[in-house]
C-alpha cells in the first residue's frame, strides 16, 4: 500500500488570504491528487500544521479547506491520519484542544493522532510525535523509548536543521534522541532538508519570501 505524506499546508495564512487560498485550490487541484490517483494512494499522512491560526478558524478558511482538500480526500476513498502540529493547538503547553480533533470530526475517514502514539499502518509500525510541549514531553520520550516501531513521524523541533534557507535551528531535541529509528520523517521546518537519517519535507507550497526560489 502506497501512501502519501505532507505537511505544513497552513489552511488560513497570511491573514486568511483569499489569494494563498486560491493558489492552494490550484496545487490540489492540478498537481497533488491527481498525482494520488495516478500513483493509486489510497492513505494520507499529515505530519501538523494544517491550519495556521492556532486561536480560531476563519469560516471561509475551513470552508475553503474542506472543498478543497478534505472533501477530495473523502470522495475519492482516500484514509487520511493526521498530527497535531504547534499551529494546531490552542494552548503552548498542551495538545489537548486543537483544530483537528474540532473541525474535522464529522469526517470518518480521518484519524487525528493528538497524543504520541504508535499507530500500524498497513501493516508497519510507525511511531506518531504529535507536537512535543510540556504536558507530553514525558509521554513523548517513553514513546519514543519504549516503542518497536522503525519509523517516526512527527511535527519535531529538531537541533542542527534549517527552519528557513540559510537559517538554521539551535533549539529543540538533538538527533541523537532518534537515533533508534530507521527513519525519521518531520513537519515543522519549512525548509526541506535531510541528514540521510532525519528528513524535513518542506511545506508543499511558497508562504513568506522566506520560500522565494526555494524548491517546494
Amino acid at each position: 500500500m502506497k501512501v502519501a505524506i505532507i505537511t505544513d499546508q497552513h489552511f488560513g495564512a497570511r491573514n486568511d488570504s483569499v489569494q494563498c487560498l486560491d493558489y492552494y485550490e490550484k496545487f490540489y487541484s492540478t498537481v497533488f491528487f491527481p498525482k494520488l490517483e495516478e500513483a493509486e494512494v489510497k492513505h494520507i499522512l499529515i505530519l501538523g500544521d494544517t491550519f495556521d491560526r492556532r486561536k480560531f478558524i476563519n469560516f471561509n478558511t475551513l470552508a475553503r479547506a474542506k472543498k478543497m482538500f478534505f472533501d477530495k480526500a473523502y470522495d475519492a476513498g482516500i484514509l487520511i491520519t493526521m498530527i497535531a502540529g504547534n499551529h494546531d493547538t490552542y494552548y503552548k503547553n498542551t495538545n489537548e484542544v486543537n483544530s483537528p480533533e474540532l473541525t474535522l470530526s464529522s469526517y470518518d475517514n480521518i484519524v487525528v493522532v493528538a497524543r504520541p502514539e504508535t499507530v500500524n499502518v498497513h501493516g508497519v509500525p510507525v511511531c506518531f510525535l504529535p507536537w512535543i510541549c510540556a504536558d507530553n514531553y514525558t509521554d513523548s520520550m517513553n514513546e519514543i523509548k519504549n516503542t518497536k516501531a522503525e519509523i517516526c513521524m512527527g511535527h519535531l523541533e529538531i537541533s542542527g536543521f534549517s527552519m528557513y534557507r540559510g537559517v538554521e535551528s539551535h533549539d529543540g531535541l538533538s538527533k541523537e534522541s532518534f537515533s533508534k529509528f530507521d527513519m525519521v520523517f518531520s513537519g515543522h521546518y519549512h525548509h526541506k532538508s535531510d541528514d540521510g537519517h532525519v528528513y524535513y519535507l518542506g511545506n508543499p507550497y511558497e508562504l513568506t519570501w522566506n520560500d522565494y526560489k526555494n524548491p517546494r
